[in-house]
């Protein structure tokens, strides 16, 4: 009796198809692709996302050489750089090959030989490249907010350089005393505006191309416009309360609200030139605003006794039909200006000494 011959077993491949006569062959069925157990996010310091290495098997090596499983391009990186593994827990351990660069994980350096653990979300670099790693099981970060160009930016942008022309024309039509070229002039006063402005948002320009990787021409313009627009805006509004309500104190603290409105802008210019967090900025923009209003609070107390920066009180002159505080009665406004001789004898007697000082010096 002979033995059976062994029985091959048959693919899907191997099976007759139905070669009928109408119906086209039926493709093979490709194997199944493997699944990538990581994603290696590369981009340069401080810049966009450059490219995604999925990583497909564990341990795994980084660095420049063809036969690395995560090939990387920077020239700060060994043939073999970095070696990734995972233990039973999940946790990524990373171990340094190269002895030239090393890694810095954060502020520490690791030198080559060295091994440590890659928390989730922590960031390495070497060179000019940062490295990100995310996991299959990891829940991927929330979609970042982008904003494309779009035609109401466009209309704010040109609407707030018209805006900002306009001023410029009526501010110089008030200040004109004398009879002359007026266009002349207009034109002359707004170069003198718009090419400070453009200098400001070239260089802009260069920190947006230089940290994210965009221009943003327009964005910086508008951001500019509306800077200056809420710079002046916010000192005739300060003026014109401080005459229709008689709160001297509004205009004497003018240029404080105006440094308010520099820190503002230059915030909103940093939040679109960096890929810092909005917050951290946020923090060093009001920690820089709260040193300057004290050096210049102080400053102005050291010189004049008063807060504020000395503004004459009604140094400019509105309409009557703008006054809404009560009528002051004129012994009222008598006897109140009698209370100030005494500090104003003080301030000249300083004066005096002071220049004296100067004179036997």
């Amino acid at each position: 009796m002979t033995a059976a011959a062994p029985v091959e077993p048959v693919l899907s491949r191997d099976l007759p198809q139905d070669t009928s006569p109408g119906q086209p062959p039926l493709p093979p069925r490709a194997a199944p692709a493997a699944r990538a157990l990581a994603v290696l996010e590369v981009s340069e310091r401080g810049r966009h996302l450059a490219q995604a290495v999925p990583i497909m098997r564990w341990p795994c090596t980084l660095g420049r050489a063809v036969h690395a499983d995560a090939v990387l391009t920077d020239p700060a990186l060994a043939a073999e750089h970095l070696r990734l593994g995972v233990d039973e827990a999940g946790r990524v351990h990373v171990r340094v090959l190269d002895r030239v660069n090393g890694v810095w994980l954060g502020r520490r350096h690791m030198r080559g030989g060295q091994s440590f653990i890659w928390e989730p979300g922590a960031a390495l670099a070497v060179g000019r490249t940062q490295l990100m790693l995310r996991l299959a099981s990891a829940e991927p970060p929330p979609p970042q907010p982008w904003r494309p160009a779009s035609r109401r930016g466009l209309a704010v942008t040109v609407l707030a350089v018209a805006a900002l022309l306009g001023w410029v024309a009526v501010e110089t039509l008030l200040r004109m005393n004398t009879a002359g070229n007026v266009a002349g002039r207009i034109l002359s006063e707004s170069l003198g505006v718009f090419l400070p402005l453009l200098a400001w948002v070239l260089l802009w320009m260069m920190a947006s191309k230089l940290f994210a990787g965009f221009a943003m021409f327009g964005r910086h313009l508008r951001i500019a416009a509306l800077g200056l627009l809420a710079f002046g805006g916010i000192g005739a509004a300060l003026h014109a309360g401080a005459f229709a309500f008689s709160w001297p104190a509004l205009a004497r603290f003018d240029r404080s609200l105006a440094y308010a409105v520099l820190a503002a802008t230059v915030w909103r210019h940093l939040c679109a030139a960096t890929p810092l967090s909005r917050r951290l900025l946020a923090g060093g923009m009001a920690c820089l605003l709260l040193a300057a209003l004290g050096l210049q609070l102080g400053l102005q107390w050291q010189s004049h006794k008063r807060l504020g920066q000395g503004t004459l009180y009604l140094s400019h002159l509105y309409p009557p039909s703008w006054r809404l505080a009560p009528a002051q009665p004129l012994d009222d406004f008598l006897t109140g200006a009698q209370a100030l001789r005494p500090a104003l004898a003080g301030r000249v007697t300083e004066q005096d000494e002071h220049e004296d000082s100067e004179l036997d010096e």
